[in-house]
């Protein structure tokens, strides 16, 4: 048997029980018109045969993936959205595999050429996404791979003082708080020096501090960062001023008889207070004396029989306030005869 396209013979093949096959991959593309003609035998008559034979072009099996996201960059822990589109001379089906360096974190189906995963990263630097075209039976597989930079958070500290302004020497309370997360230590700082430090818990800790100088203090608060949230410095101004007093008045006679020496005790609530009390008696000056250690004692012999409204005044000094404390009611009986 002779196969011709067209005129052209293209090949041969020789019959077996009346039957021959010819295989060929050199048609070209479009509607071909083959003949096969037997040639005749001494038994039989030469005859022919014609049939029409399309041939389409071949489809490539070659992909190609490109992948994007949704934003440039990305803080730890928040989501980005990467897609991968997979292209080809014709629509292309199948399942992408996406990862971060050597770990998957998502798979989806391709629909109209493209998918997309979402992805949380949970450590800051550069990460290699991947996003592979997985192949079938139709089409190659192939891959795309971006460099993702991923940022720890960025801190905001906010501080709070227990007491502002706040008397000196008395204790104060800053406290510091971040995002939960943040883990560390909270410097805390008066001008160039360090006067404490606290463990972030939860974000959030706190210094018991106080002040022995009056003015204002500017305080900075500062954070180191970890592995998710950045480093952070903020200031604040603390005020101090003069400390409060309270005095207390006693005696060691009540009542005593006239002109009995009574001793008068002055106390003022700050040990380290200074200058003088004022005790009197109503509004008249009886005797002064000067503070050590906060306390001072007098004697005086001189009081009327009768009662006497008595205070101690502080005079007060340069970091503690002037004080008067409660009035104490000194009896002075008659004094005793003898006959």
């Amino acid at each position: 048997i002779v196969v011709k396209n067209g005129g052209t013979t293209i090949g041969s093949c020789t019959l077996v029980s009346a039957t021959c096959t010819y295989t060929t991959a050199l048609l070209p593309v479009g509607v071909t018109t083959l003949t096969a003609i037997y040639s005749g035998s001494s038994s039989f008559l030469t005859s022919s045969a014609t049939i029409s034979q399309t041939v389409e072009a071949q489809t490539s099996r070659v992909t190609a993936t490109t992948l994007s996201a949704s934003s440039e960059s990305a803080t730890v822990g928040s989501t980005v959205t990467f897609t991968a589109t997979v292209t080809n001379s014709t629509l292309v089906t199948g399942i992408v595999h996406f990862a971060d360096g050597a770990t998957s974190f998502g798979t989806c189906v391709l629909s109209s050429g493209a998918c997309s995963v979402s992805f949380s990263a949970a450590t800051a630097g550069d990460h290699e996404i991947t996003a592979t075209f997985i192949g079938n039976a139709s089409f190659d597989t192939s891959t795309a791979a971006i460099s993702y930079i991923v940022t720890v958070r960025t801190s905001h500290i906010a501080v709070s003082s227990s007491n502002n302004p706040a008397p000196r020497l008395t204790l104060v309370t800053l406290s510091a708080t971040l995002d939960a997360s943040a883990t560390g230590l909270i410097i805390f700082e008066d001008g160039e020096g360090q006067i404490g430090e606290c463990a972030l818990s939860a974000g959030h800790c706190s210094k018991t501090v106080s002040f022995a100088t009056l003015g204002d203090h500017l305080i900075s608060v500062e954070y180191g960062g970890d592995s998710l949230n950045s480093a952070a410095k903020v200031t604040f101004t603390q005020s101090v001023g003069i400390t409060e007093t309270t005095v207390q008045l006693t005696s060691d006679l009540t009542p005593a008889r006239y002109y009995d020496t009574i001793h008068f005790t002055a106390t003022v609530s700050d040990s380290t207070a200074t200058g003088t009390i004022d005790v009197r008696d109503g509004v008249t000056g009886i005797k002064s004396c000067t503070l050590v250690s906060g306390t001072c004692t007098l004697f005086y012999y001189r009081l009327s029989v009768g009662s006497h409204d008595m205070t101690a005044v502080y005079s007060g000094d340069a970091t503690h306030a002037g004080s008067t404390s409660p009035v104490m009611v000194q009896v002075v009986d008659l004094a005793t005869t003898t006959t």
